[in-house]
C-alpha cells in the first residue's frame, strides 16, 4: 500500500499590512505587521510536527511586486527549516508576485521547486518504491493574467496521482479579480486528481471528484476576510485521497458584531456591554488576538447621544485603554451606531406633515424606488459625479449609499421631530 501526505496552502501575503486600520499603539502596530509571518511560521512547524511529504503554496507567497527582502527571506528561512526534514516544497506565483517582477539574489534550497510562467510543467514526487504523485503547476508570467491556464494543463496519463497547482479564479462570483479565469467544468473535465488553487481567501471546496480545493489565505487582513484561516493537511492512500483535514494557522481574528442596546439606557451600561462581548470573543477564539468593530442596533433610550459629536469617539478610546497591555492583543477598531431613536418610525410614516412625507420618501426608494427616475436617485447621481466628493469619501457599493441614506433620514426625523 502506497502512501504520503502534503499541505496545501496559499495567499501567504507575507508582510501585509493590515488594511483599514488605524493604531496609535506603536506594540500593537508592530505586533499586527507580524501576523503574517507568524502564521507561516505555524505553517511551517505543522509541516515539521506531522512529518508530511511536501507543501503545495499556489501562489501569492509575497503581498506587493517589490517582494520586500524581509518577506523573501522569510520564505528561504522557512525553505530551510523543511529541508533539514526532508520535505520537499512546490510553489507557483500569482497576481501579487507574478514573474515579471524582481527577486533578490536570494539562493534557494535545493528541496523547492518553482514552476515556470512560460508554461504548465511537470514534476514527479517520489518515494522509496518509486513515483507516488505528479505535480503540475504553472506560475503568472504577469499580474494580469487574462488567459485560462487550467486548459493549458496536460499532466501523464499514468496510474499516479495527478496534482494541479495553479493561482487562479473559478466562476465568476468569487470577490476577486478574474484573473486566470475559468470554469469548474475545465477543471472536472482533466486527468488531475486534486486541484491545488490560490487566489480566492475564502476556504472552500468546489468538488470532490476530483477535488478542487481553495484553502483561503492563511492571516485574514481586512474584517472582509474573518473566521479561521489556515491550511489543509491531506493524506492520500493508494492514489485516493483518504483524509482532509483544516488547520487554522492565524494568529489574529477579524470579528464584525451587531449589539442591541434596546434595553441598554446608560453610557457606563453601552460600554460594560461591548467589553464583555470582546472578552467572549477572546474565550471563543482562545490564544488569538481580535480585532472587532460593533454595529449597535435596536430603538434605544441613547440615539440621540450616540450621534452627538465626539460621543463614539470618546466611548471608543475609554474601551481602547482597558486593553492596552492584553496579551495577545485585543483592539476595538469601531463602533457605529445604527440604532434607532424610540420614536415609533412605521407609525410616523402614517402622518401626512413633512417628517412623514420625508419618510414614506426614503421607504419608498429604500424598498423599490431605485430607478432614473427617482427624484432621490437623481441627487445621489447628481452628489456623486461631483469629483471633490468622489476624492473625499471615493465610490460607494449600494450597502454603503444605503446605510449613509439610513443614518441621514434618522438624523433628520431626530432634528426635524424634537
Amino acid at each position: 500500500m502506497s502512501s504520503f501526505s502534503f499541505i496545501h496552502a496559499a495567499d501567504l501575503h507575507l508582510d501585509s499590512p493590515f488594511k483599514g486600520l488605524v493604531i496609535d499603539s506603536p506594540g500593537l502596530a508592530d505586533t499586527l505587521r507580524q501576523a503574517t509571518f507568524d502564521a507561516f511560521d505555524a505553517l511551517i512547524r505543522l509541516a515539521l510536527d506531522n512529518e508530511v511529504d511536501f507543501i503545495l503554496v499556489a501562489g501569492d507567497i509575497y503581498d506587493s511586486l517589490d517582494r520586500s527582502i524581509r518577506a523573501q527571506l522569510a520564505f528561504r528561512e522557512g525553505m530551510a527549516r523543511l529541508k533539514e526534514q526532508g520535505i520537499k516544497a512546490y510553489v507557483v506565483h500569482g497576481n501579487h508576485d507574478p514573474a515579471d517582477t524582481g527577486l533578490s539574489a536570494i539562493t534557494w534550497p535545493e528541496n523547492v521547486y518553482f514552476f515556470s510562467s512560460k508554461a504548465p510543467e511537470t514534476v514527479v514526487f517520489s518515494g522509496p518504491g518509486g513515483p507516488l504523485a505528479t505535480i503540475t503547476g504553472m506560475s503568472f508570467p504577469h499580474r494580469q493574467e487574462k488567459r485560462n491556464l487550467a486548459k493549458m494543463f496536460n499532466p501523464p496519463g499514468d496510474r499516479s496521482f495527478n496534482i494541479g497547482l495553479l493561482h487562479c479564479n473559478v466562476g465568476s462570483h468569487t470577490g476577486h479579480e478574474p484573473y486566470a479565469p475559468c470554469n469548474l467544468r475545465d477543471l472536472l473535465s482533466s486527468r488531475i486528481d486534486y486541484w491545488a488553487l490560490g487566489h480566492v481567501h475564502t476556504r472552500q471546496i468546489l468538488s470532490e471528484r476530483p477535488y478542487v480545493v481553495y484553502p483561503g489565505n492563511i492571516q485574514g487582513r481586512t474584517f472582509r476576510e474573518q473566521g479561521p484561516r489556515g491550511c489543509y493537511l491531506v493524506r492520500v492512500t493508494d492514489g485516493h485521497v483518504d483524509g482532509m483535514d483544516f488547520h487554522e494557522l492565524c494568529g489574529i481574528r477579524w470579528f464584525s458584531e451587531e449589539l442591541d442596546i434596546s434595553d441598554i439606557s446608560t453610557m457606563d451600561g453601552l460600554e460594560g456591554a461591548v467589553v464583555q462581548r470582546i472578552q467572549d470573543l477572546r474565550d471563543n477564539a482562545p490564544g488569538q488576538g481580535i480585532v472587532a468593530r460593533f454595529f449597535m442596533t435596536g430603538r434605544s433610550f441613547l440615539f440621540n447621544e450616540l450621534n452627538r459629536a465626539g460621543t463614539l469617539e470618546g466611548l471608543e478610546a475609554g474601551i481602547r485603554e482597558g486593553f492596552d497591555d492584553a496579551e495577545p492583543p485585543l483592539w476595538l477598531q469601531t463602533l457605529e451606531s445604527r440604532c434607532l431613536p424610540e420614536l415609533d418610525l412605521v407609525a410616523r410614516m402614517k402622518s401626512d406633515d413633512f417628517v412623514g412625507q420625508l419618510l414614506q420618501i426614503a421607504h419608498e426608494w429604500k424598498t423599490d424606488g431605485r430607478g432614473e427616475g427617482h427624484p432621490l436617485t437623481k441627487a445621489v447621481q447628481e452628489l456623486f459625479s461631483n469629483r471633490r466628493i468622489l476624492k473625499a469619501v471615493g465610490p460607494l457599493d449600494e450597502g454603503e449609499l444605503l446605510t449613509l441614506l439610513e443614518e441621514a433620514k434618522l438624523m433628520l426625523v431626530d432634528m426635524l421631530d424634537s
